[in-house]
């Protein structure tokens, strides 16, 4: 079976990007961190190609904890987990579960290497549902100028089309209260009040990648049970993060969904839906 090059590249990545710019401005990863993210996005008109199949919506969870880290090989091993939770309201002509979880762990290593730069690598063994995948990723990352940090690698996946995908991204400072970042999942341009509070305009991504055992047989009579599916939304909007205390955050996100879609991959298969309104709330505590 063979994923779709966006499957296999955002949870990944998304897992190290965090830690890799934190890594490059000279930041040690927390010792304990825990997130929560939660999001719902509207219902709106879905169809598989000429299909209608009534509306739907889409809520989702996502839990990541860093459990702890240590000191080794000249370098930190973080270790963690991370639970995935999605939920489908969808009508039964839909060849969707109503809902599908995701579990694994999250392992990270970091090294400074070439004088000023730093490697980081990180795997994640876990079960999508009922499929069990590992995936991979490794990235250089510098401060080209105290203003601008880089970051450069590939992510791994023996099941993906593209086993070894190249991957790139900044964060920018270009004055003393904007941020521009080029990263996942969420791509801004920020403007910070204070220490505080701090305002974004950007596009995001919403995905996860699930293999289900109990899906409802198609119009075309195929039948898409023991199938891995990618489920996906890239997502336009402000934000805005509030630093309730060093340790401590709340962001808040709304807008647009631009492209919403489930894609059955082996099958050929793909659920659209109309673009559509979204909000999300997230928190983050780390010690």
């Amino acid at each position: 079976m063979k994923h779709s090059l966006l499957r296999s590249f955002i949870p990944v990545a998304t897992f190290v990007a965090g830690t890799t710019i934190a890594a490059a401005q000279g930041q040690r990863p927390p010792d304990t961190e825990l997130g929560l993210y939660i999001a719902y996005s509207a219902r709106s008109d879905a169809r598989v190609g000429e299909q209608q199949l009534g509306e739907l919506a889409v809520a989702s969870a996502r839990f990541s904890a860093t459990i702890g880290s240590f000191q080794a090989l000249n370098g930190v091993f973080t270790y963690g987990t991370t639970f995935q939770w999605l939920g489908i309201d969808a009508s039964d002509s839909a060849p969707l579960p109503d809902s599908i979880a995701a579990a694994g762990l999250d392992l990270g290593y970091s090294t400074p290497v070439l004088t000023d730069k730093r490697l980081i690598v990180g795997v994640r063994p876990g079960f999508n549902g009922a499929g069990f995948n590992v995936a991979g990723t490794v990235f250089l990352t510098g401060k080209t100028t105290e203003t601008f940090t880089w970051l450069a690698g590939v992510v791994l996946d023996a099941h993906n089309e593209y086993p070894v995908l190249p991957v790139v991204g900044f964060v920018w400072q270009p004055a003393e209260r904007w941020t521009v970042a080029l990263r996942v999942p969420r791509s801004e341009i920020a403007y910070r009040f204070n220490p505080e509070l701090e305002a974004s305009l950007g596009f995001s991504f919403g995905t996860g990648t699930y293999k289900t055992n109990a899906v409802p047989v198609t119009a075309s009579g195929r039948n898409l049970s023991d199938s891995w599916f990618d489920y996906r939304e890239i997502r336009v909007g402000p934000a805005l993060a509030w630093n309730v205390d060093p340790n401590f955050q709340i962001r808040a996100e709304t807008g647009w969904v631009v492209d919403r879609r489930f894609e059955f991959d082996d099958q050929d298969v793909v659920v659209r839906s109309d673009d559509t309104v979204y909000a999300g709330l997230s928190g983050v505590w780390s010690w």
